[in-house]
């Protein structure tokens, strides 16, 4: 387990936010901790203490398997992650990638305990730097007790390649076959003279 080193309470402030990190080995019990504090004055530094308070490290609410996925500079992708719910909780849980490369975005998603996955829409740009970007991880904020419980899970890749450019002298693509020009269609036969029509006309006084 870690915390920040030191933290400043600021002239005319009472209270500050002390970050507490749990590895993924740490011993999941209640632990006894105290904070102490200290400032300068005329006289000299004055010391003081917090009481002993409890802090329970206790296993992670889901855990997340990630699906590494390839783009190329200046196209997008989908990255999946597999989410597995490991304890119960209510509403819903903020998840956010973090480590894209520069020139790299996608959206925050939220999820339930039972939300099976997630998909995040990466967008690069084509200053996105080329290479396998191997440290990726979720940021998960669970809020129980009116309280947020960041939970960091990774890890997950995003490998980012050169677009392959064309060849300079690739040969023109060959046209596309015309059809057949079609025959004029026969002229049809005369029809036949009828017996009237082949009677001379006669004229009558």
């Amino acid at each position: 387990m870690g915390a920040a080193g030191t933290i400043t309470i600021p002239e005319g402030q009472n209270e500050a936010v002390i970050p507490v990190n749990a590895g993924g080995n740490a011993e999941t019990r209640s632990w006894k901790l105290v904070v102490n504090g200290s400032s300068s004055i005329p006289t000299g530094p004055v010391m003081v203490s917090s009481q002993l308070f409890n802090l329970a490290v206790a296993a992670p609410f889901v855990g997340l398997q990630f699906q590494n996925t390839t783009v190329e500079q200046g196209k997008e992708t989908d990255l999946l992650v597999k989410v597995s719910k490991l304890v119960d909780f209510a509403g819903e849980a903020k998840v956010a990638l973090v480590g894209l490369p520069n020139k790299a975005v996608t959206d925050e998603k939220s999820i339930t305990k039972d939300t099976p996955e997630v998909v995040f829409h990466i967008k690069t740009a084509p200053e996105t730097p080329a290479g396998n970007h191997a440290s990726l991880f979720c940021r998960v904020v669970v809020t129980q007790n009116d309280e947020p419980i960041t939970h960091n899970i990774g890890t997950g890749a995003l490998r980012v390649d050169v677009p392959i450019p064309p060849k300079a002298n690739a040969p023109a693509p060959a046209p596309m076959p015309q059809p057949a020009a079609q025959p004029a269609p026969a002229a049809a036969p005369p029809k036949p003279l009828s017996r009237l029509e082949k009677t001379p006309a006669r004229t009558t006084r």
